[in-house]
This record gives C-alpha cells, structure tokens and sequence, in this order.
C-alpha cells in the first residue's frame, strides 16, 4: 500500500476457534483467534528515505453467517477485526485497527 510518500507490505498468518449456531439454512458464527504479522515500509521525504520493520503477534475477532442452498452450496459473509500493536515499531504508537469484510460463496464435498 502506498499513501504520501510512505509504502508498506504487511504479511500475517492467523488462527482461530470458530463457534457456530444454525437456525434452519442460516448458521452465525464468530470467530476469536491470534494473529501473527510482520510489516516493512519506506518513507519518501526530503531528508531521503527511511526503512521501517516491525512484527508482532496480536488477537483478530470476527462474526458472520452463512445460508445454505441446498446440501452442498452457501453463501458466506464475514467481517473480521484485526489489532495491530504498533508500540517502538517505527510504524506509529499505540495501536492500530484494521477491518475486513467478505462475502463469497461455499461450496462442500
């Protein structure tokens, strides 16, 4: 991501517990789990240009639902929150947070 002069590449690998409750077609669900990350930018100024890693280790939350169609096919829509904690990173202070929001389709074997 590139915004005034500052790119960034952020990288994670997450796991989580997923709870599940169906009411007919339609099934909630949340999810609660950990996420690792690891970020790398550069800034352009005046002064040249500075390089900034950092990585961490931090918690995602996420809620959604799916409908079924049928045995095999459903619609899946999920949003998730991802905290970043950003303190002596070089990429800010305190924390940051970042959602996500997808819908898709699901289909099982």
């Amino acid at each position: 991501v590139s915004d005034f002069g500052f790119a960034r590449d952020l990288d994670g690998l997450s796991a989580s517990i997923v709870g599940r409750y169906p009411v007919g077609n339609l099934a909630l669900f949340a999810r609660i789990g950990y996420l690792w990350w690891e970020a790398d930018g550069t800034q352009l100024s005046i002064a040249g240009t500075s390089v900034v890693s950092a990585d961490g280790s931090d918690i995602v939350l996420g809620a959604g639902a799916t409908y079924g169609f049928g045995e095999h096919v459903a619609v899946r829509a999920e949003w998730e929150r991802f905290e970043f904690d950003l303190e002596g990173s070089g990429f800010g202070t305190g924390s940051q947070e970042e959602d996500s929001v997808s819908v898709g389709v699901q289909i099982g074997f």
